[in-house]
């Protein structure tokens, strides 16, 4: 297999983590996708998303995080 997809994940809530995080972090495509950053407007909220994905790191400005800037998981599917 190639090199992981890099993604940030822009929404920290409920459906953000269960929906994208969780499977990109300890799920089916931790195998081919990377978390490497998160970003929500509620800073407290994206800080403990973060304690709870193994320390994906936290941006406080939308602007200044990687690209690509969104991730959507559920379009890497292998179907």
């Amino acid at each position: 297999m190639g090199e992981k997809i890099r993604c940030v994940l822009a929404g920290t809530g409920s459906r953000g983590i269960q929906s994208y995080a969780n499977p990109i972090v300890f799920g089916h495509l931790n195998d081919r996708v990377q978390l490497v950053g998160l970003y929500d407007e509620v800073v407290e909220r994206a800080e403990l998303a973060s304690r709870e994905l193994a320390g994906v790191p936290v941006y406080t400005d939308f602007k200044k995080m990687p690209s690509p800037f969104l991730c959507k998981p559920l379009s890497l599917s292998s179907t």
